[in-house]
Formats: C-alpha cells, structure tokens, sequence
C-alpha cells in the first residue's frame, strides 16, 4: 500500500499519509481534518501484520461516507480471521490474499462495491469482467475458495489461545520483554514482542531449536 502511494507520488497525485500512534492506531481527527474536496479514495488496512493492530473499520468508514469518500480496506491478513461485513459497513473495496489461509500462492481477490468506478488493470483480452487481461488462475480461485470454507470458529479461538499463551508467559515469565501494539485489539494470530538487551538472531535461534518455524 505505501509502495502504491509513493508511485502515485510519482504521477503527481497528492497523498496523505496519516500518523498513527504508539499501539499502531491510526489518528481519527487527523484523517478527517486530511480529507478534503479533492480527496477520491482513503485506503488503510484492517490488521496489520508486524504489530498486529486492528484499525477501528467502522469510526474510519463513517468518516468516509460523511465526506464522500471511496474507502479501501487491505484485509489480506484479516480475512476470515476478524469480521467484516460489507452489508454492515460501507467499504467500496477489500482486497483479500489466499496465501495467509493455507491457500497455495498466486491467487487473490478484489471486492468492488456495486456501481462504483474502476479503471482497468490490464490491457489486452476481456477476462474478469473486463477489468484485466491474462488467463485466470481457475485452480488457485477454487482451492481459495475450499480455504474459506475450512477456515472455523474453532480453529481462530485456536489461534488466540495460542497468541494469548506466549504473550502471557512472555510477560510473566522473561524479564525485559514489551508487548508492542494493543493487548486486545489484535489479531488472533500475532503476538509482537520486544526482547531487550538481546540480539534478534540469537532468538530466532533458541526458537528454532525449540521447534517453532523461522
């Protein structure tokens, strides 16, 4: 997302890049004094992968309808793993990635809110609905399909519990440890801590020999 804005840049688009603060939350105040009569899209992600913070979809897409704004929301590492329901919040585009439901690579997905504008992606053939060209991945959109449908309520209390256990025994447990990003506002399956007064590769390494995967 930030690489697109930056090539936007490039193309002598104005772009406004948000603050956000210590937990990773971004400025409500600060994005609705930022939206102006020029604005055409806000674009921010649900959660975020390094700190695991969870943006507040409703207060940001609120703001968007009151200023007549298209929102975009990256839920690559959310989907299916927090709720989001387009009936209830009006997002005009959601891109969603396979790979981090155990689906093979080289498959993704773009909502599109009905009756809103999009250019093509691609030039050449007619494929999806007109918006790009090249053959579709048929395999890699049934299998993302498969993926959702085994993804269940079990196995995301699996992943908080998870999350939740090495948190807890981190803090408790190790000194000199901080919890970066909010203690309940994230997502299930991250847990970002800070190891101080230690080097990063020796961790990876201890844990490596302890059985986690690096």
């Amino acid at each position: 997302m930030l690489n697109t804005a930056k090539t936007l840049q490039k193309q002598c688009f104005d772009v406004t890049f948000l603050d956000v603060d210590a937990e990773g939350f971004a400025d409500m105040e600060g994005l609705r004094k930022s939206i102006t009569k020029e604005t055409v899209l806000v674009s921010i992600q649900q959660g975020n992968q390094e700190m695991g913070t969870v943006q507040d979809l409703k207060a940001i897409s609120e703001i968007c309808e009151e200023k007549d704004v298209l929102l975009h929301t990256d839920a690559t590492h959310s989907f299916t793993r927090l709720p989001l329901s387009v009936k209830e919040l009006p997002i005009d585009r959601i891109t969603m990635s396979a790979h981090t439901i155990h689906c093979p690579r080289g498959i993704d997905a773009l909502f599109i809110r009905k009756d809103t504008q999009i250019n093509k992606f691609m030039d050449g053939d007619f494929q999806e609905f007109n918006l790009r060209a090249g053959v579709e991945n048929i395999p890699g959109a049934i299998g993302f399909g498969k993926a959702v449908e085994l993804v269940t309520d079990e196995e995301i209390r699996y992943l908080k519990a998870m999350r939740d256990r090495v948190i807890d025994k981190s803090l408790s447990e190790i000194p000199d440890v901080t919890l970066n990003g909010n203690r309940e506002k994230r997502l299930p399956q991250n847990a970002n801590l800070t190891f101080h007064y230690v080097e990063g590769e020796s961790i990876t390494l201890h844990m490596y020999n302890e059985g986690f995967c690096s």
